[in-house]
């Protein structure tokens, strides 16, 4: 997996430095989580950034992460897309996976470009089976599934990842919030968030209006 945070212990950074995520330290939200290994696709080695959002299972005790990259590139027959790593935000999409440009509607999912081959040397590309039709450096991308024929996102995020997670074993622990408090996540530090999981403000998740969102970076 590409580390760009390789000469940074990233689980130590204290909340409320000027390299956290967060403007705050954040309520965690207690007992013993896993992520969701039926339902999607890690590997030992995966880097699962900070600020990723995330659908809580309580009662299975499981994370599932909303998988989410800002373009910064694209060839020039659109199978060949290269994603912002930035800092403290390394992707983790799996070959086979299928991704297309967040808060697109009514898409055909038979439409929609699989991953066939993932290059993480110095920068992160994804190779696809075909172009997504209008994408454009700096356009968000997301992972889709299907429901009736058509593409959809996985569903709407009510909780973030608090620290990177390195995966050491696919049963690693996860700590996650659903609530920042008086604070706020600073959205520029994070994977990018698609509007459609935003409140119409966009200083709020849709799915969870505990969690506020602030666009500084300090």
């Amino acid at each position: 997996m590409l580390k760009t945070h390789t000469n940074m212990n990233v689980n130590n950074i204290p909340f409320g430095s000027q390299q956290s995520h967060f403007t705050g330290k954040p309520d965690i939200l207690p007992g013993g989580f896993t992520f969701d290994k039926e339902h999607q696709k890690l590997s030992v080695g995966d880097i699962v950034s900070a600020g990723t959002l995330g659908i809580c299972d309580e009662l299975n005790r499981t994370i599932r992460i909303i998988k989410t990259a800002r373009v910064s590139n694209i060839s020039e027959d659109g199978r060949k897309v290269e994603l912002c790593t930035y800092p403290y935000n390394d992707p983790c999409f799996k070959v086979g996976e299928r991704v297309y440009k967040a808060d697109c509607t009514n898409v055909d999912f038979s439409t929609v470009p699989k991953i066939e081959k993932i290059k993480e040397t110095g920068v992160y590309v994804l190779y696809l089976s075909c172009p997504i039709p209008d994408l454009k450096e700096n356009d968000i991308i997301e992972q889709m599934v299907e429901s009736d024929g058509i593409a959809v996102e996985i569903g709407k995020a009510d909780c973030l990842t608090i620290r990177n997670v390195e995966l050491t074993d696919l049963d690693a622990g996860v700590d996650v919030t659903q609530s920042t408090g008086i604070f706020s996540v600073k959205e520029k530090l994070i994977p990018p968030i698609p509007n459609s999981q935003k409140d119409p403000t966009g200083k709020f998740l849709i799915g969870n209006p505990h969690i506020k969102l602030i666009s500084i970076l300090e």
